[in-house]
């Protein structure tokens, strides 16, 4: 058998077999004496009829194509094992000539990576702070929904909140038709409306109606509207004046469980201190990735990219489903195919994959392990938040699926505590294994890693 290769780059090779005469002679043999046993032959035992018989009853062609079916295996693995070759995915062999039997297929191969000096970045972390404007504007939405609307019978003003007939007609065709909306005569207040909108009902008393035209800026936010006029008739049938209430103990009582309103001013703060550490933390690790992963070579097939842009896909699919939606109905309502859907989403997969092998590495280099003990910590933990269902939680947590991505998710959150350590110079208890300093070797393992960031 010769095997010959060609480097098609993106880790993809070209392999090229051909078969000796003899072996795809025996295998058609050995295809004939299985008919032989079948087929009748006038004068011939079943099973001793000769090979240019059966050839005959049974057809040239057909014989040679499941010859090829069950050779073609063999001879694949074979080539695979001469040349070294790793495939990612195995890609099926195609018929060049048969004769010579020369059979050929496209071999995509497993990823790989060769960290850069990632001991050598340094990254600056981000200060979690609250100022007092943060929580003071916090203060302020708790009184705005605790806002008490008192119908009066004077006209409209800016701020107020009124119920209305509102009809928007746009070059003849309905845009807009509701009777008894209410909203919050704001710039804000009313979307899909011209800007002069809340001037030109300013001022209504009870019961009038008025018309006026506006004309939409040329860029406005919906393109097919933008620089078009719009009539819009109003009929005013409630105002309703907001007033907010006192930013006091009793507020504080009003909005939570809270004594009075220096307990509600620290609470605030502490929620808002939790998320600008949260939100630091991100932006950390965002920061500390992008340049381990600049650093690194990476390579993967073209099979990978595809792959994690189905994953894509899926996730968009579940959050769909969980809003009552279809992928379908999504594509018809952004005007896109699903093709240019996978196009879109080709960038976001490769750096998931980058990064993911990256952390991978990271994860082989420095060592890092997770236990069994971590792995039942983190389910109770992750049970406990189920309340009375923590012990049907526990046990779908529990099976071998979930442990292994669990394990997975402990490892790739240990890799980047490990690489805030590195960039920060900072001492965690995640780990204290340190790196070694040679080539790291490439990738070949196809274990999954969790992506962050």
């Amino acid at each position: 058998m010769k095997v010959t290769t060609n480097e098609l780059g993106n880790r993809q090779v070209e392999l090229t077999i051909e078969v000796e005469g003899e072996r795809i002679e025996e295998a058609l043999r050995t295809v004939a004496r299985r008919y032989a046993r079948e087929v009748k032959v006038p004068g011939f035992r079943p099973g001793r009829a000769p090979y240019s018989l059966i050839a005959q009853r049974v057809g040239e062609q057909r014989l040679f194509q499941e010859a090829l079916e069950e050779l073609a295996p063999k001879v694949y693995e074979e080539a695979l094992e001469t040349t070294g070759l790793t495939p990612y995915k195995l890609e099926p062999l195609e018929l060049v000539t048969e004769d010579p039997l020369t059979l050929r297929a496209v071999v995509q191969l497993t990823p790989v990576v060769e960290l850069g000096d990632y001991h050598s970045i340094r990254v600056e972390p981000v200060e979690a702070t609250v100022s007092e404007e943060e929580v003071e504007a916090v203060l302020q939405e708790i009184q705005a929904e605790h806002t008490v609307l008192t119908p009066v019978e004077r006209p409209a003003e800016a701020g107020d909140v009124l119920t209305a007939d509102v009809y928007i007609e746009v070059e003849g065709t309905p845009l807009y038709e509701r009777e008894r909306v209410t909203f919050v005569l704001s710039p804000d207040g009313f979307t899909g409306v011209p800007p002069d909108f809340v001037t030109s009902i300013e001022g209504m008393q009870i019961g009038e109606e008025r018309a006026f035209t506006l004309t939409y800026p040329a860029d406005f936010e919906d393109p097919e509207l933008a620089g078009k006029a719009a009539t819009i008739t109003v009929r005013l049938h409630q105002v309703q004046e907001r007033e907010l209430p006192p930013l006091d103990d009793d507020l504080a009582r009003r909005a939570g469980n809270f004594e009075n309103l220096e307990e509600l001013r620290a609470r605030t703060r502490e929620v808002l201190q939790s998320r600008a550490e949260v939100k630091a933390r991100e932006q950390l690790t965002e920061a500390v990735l992008e340049k381990v992963t600049a650093l690194a070579k990476v390579e993967y097939p073209p099979a990978a990219v595809e792959e994690e842009v189905d994953h894509l896909i899926q996730e968009l699919e579940r959050h769909l489903a969980d809003r009552g939606q279809t992928l379908q109905s999504y594509l018809e309502a952004e005007g896109k195919t699903l093709d240019e859907l996978r196009a879109e989403q080709r960038p976001v997969a490769e750096k998931r994959i980058k990064r993911s092998l990256v952390l991978r590495e990271v994860i082989q280099r420095e060592g890092i392990e997770v236990s069994a003990e971590e792995i039942a910590a983190e389910i109770d933990a992750m049970a406990e938040l189920y309340g009375s269902s923590a012990e049907e939680a526990r046990r779908q947590l529990s099976t071998e699926a979930s442990r292994r991505s669990i394990r997975s998710r402990l490892l790739t959150r240990k890799a980047i505590d490990r690489l805030i350590e590195i960039a920060t110079q900072e001492k965690t208890e995640t780990t204290e294994t340190s790196a070694e300093t040679e080539e790291p070797e490439a990738v070949t393992t196809q274990e999954t890693v969790t992506e962050a960031g």
